[in-house]
């Protein structure tokens, strides 16, 4: 969740990175686009994958970064995501943590619910916390469903007030097991749903018909 810099223009901006919304991706072609990394914290070796008080600096909410990051007086812009896709999308660690059977807990109505209030959302992964959380109400909000593509880079452009060139060859950092995942099913579906309600109600209203 760092802060970027124009080399050129000296602009700047903060992205809000929600894990498992194409954050490391946008990330990779910022800096391709001639962008710099705003924080001292990313010249360690890491980047993005810094540990920094507590959190991977990459996954920092918003109480962490108004607290720790200079983000002040600069343009905000995230990526939100289905929460029931980009839940899915995060199980790799769940399954690499408690194993197959994970599936059926997870079907459980009363057994969710108490998975992802144990759930460590204060380590350094945050990938299970609501997106609400990590969002300001002048943050500018992309869906991952519109695509990542010249549409979403025109999009970043005129927040940015710098012009940006998509690349779809951008290469960048990938997690392992991305094939290990829950899988869909309409009792997880609903699970999910009911437990972030926030995330529906706010970002996805839809979901609820």
């Amino acid at each position: 969740m760092p802060t970027f810099t124009h080399k050129d223009t000296g602009r700047r901006v903060f992205f809000a990175h929600i894990p498992r919304t194409a954050g490391r991706f946008v990330e990779s072609s910022l800096l391709e686009n001639n962008f710099e990394w705003g924080d001292s914290h990313l010249d360690n070796g890491y980047g993005v994958m810094s540990i920094v008080n507590g959190y991977e600096i990459a996954h920092y909410h918003r109480p962490w970064y108004e607290k720790y990051l200079d983000v002040k007086g600069i343009p905000h812009f995230s990526i939100v995501r289905n929460p029931i896709d980009k839940f899915i999308s995060g199980s790799i660690y769940l399954k690499r943590a408690y194993g197959d059977d994970i599936q059926s807990v997870m079907e459980d109505p009363i057994m969710f619910p108490s998975m992802i209030t144990n759930l460590p959302l204060e380590g350094a992964l945050n990938w299970y916390r609501p997106q609400v959380q990590f969002l300001r109400n002048d943050t500018h909000i992309w869906k991952f469903e519109n695509g990542m593509d010249e549409q979403f880079f025109e999009w970043l452009s005129d927040i940015i007030g710098v012009k940006l060139s998509f690349n779809k060859n951008t290469k960048y950092p990938k997690s392992k097991d991305e094939g290990n995942k829950l899988k869909k099913t309409p009792a997880l579906s609903n699970n999910i749903k009911n437990s972030y309600i926030k995330d529906v109600e706010y970002l996805y209203p839809e979901l609820l018909a």
